[in-house]
């Protein structure tokens, strides 16, 4: 699985210059759900529609910013955005995952350690152990 989802994100985390966890989590996530090229929905595909939406610098609070069409733009911005972009790409059936990134993305959790709260499945609150995950 590392080699086939989560080292293509990690590139495009990388390309563009991203520091948090809960942008690593989305595009590893996406590249899980969707493929991660080759196709109209995939997580490059989705990345070069996100960046569309980005024509000026684009400021926030995160404390870091992306590389987006030679603009710096807030990587919590953008990955509202990314999120926006990928639901609409799948609908429906990706609404819980797009609510649980969003819940920890409302909740400042951009880094998870060494806990993070998410929302399951039936949009209940749970703590993940990110110390676990990471052995």
């Amino acid at each position: 699985m590392r080699q086939l989802y989560d080292q293509p994100a990690y590139t495009f985390f990388k390309q563009l210059g991203g520091k948090y966890a809960v942008t690593r989590s989305v595009l590893f996530n996406t590249a899980i759900t969707n493929g991660f090229d080759g196709g109209p929905n995939t997580l490059a595909s989705l990345i070069v529609t996100t960046n569309q939406n980005f024509t000026k610098k684009t400021t926030g609070s995160s404390g870091n910013s992306l590389s987006v069409n030679g603009y710096q733009v807030d990587e919590i911005v953008w990955l509202k955005k990314f999120l926006d972009v990928r639901l609409n790409a799948n609908g429906y059936a990706d609404q819980s995952n797009i609510n649980s990134y969003r819940y920890i993305i409302n909740n400042g959790a951009y880094d998870w350690k060494p806990s993070v709260k998410v929302l399951d499945n039936s949009g209940k609150v749970v703590s993940v152990d990110c110390n676990a995950i990471r052995n």
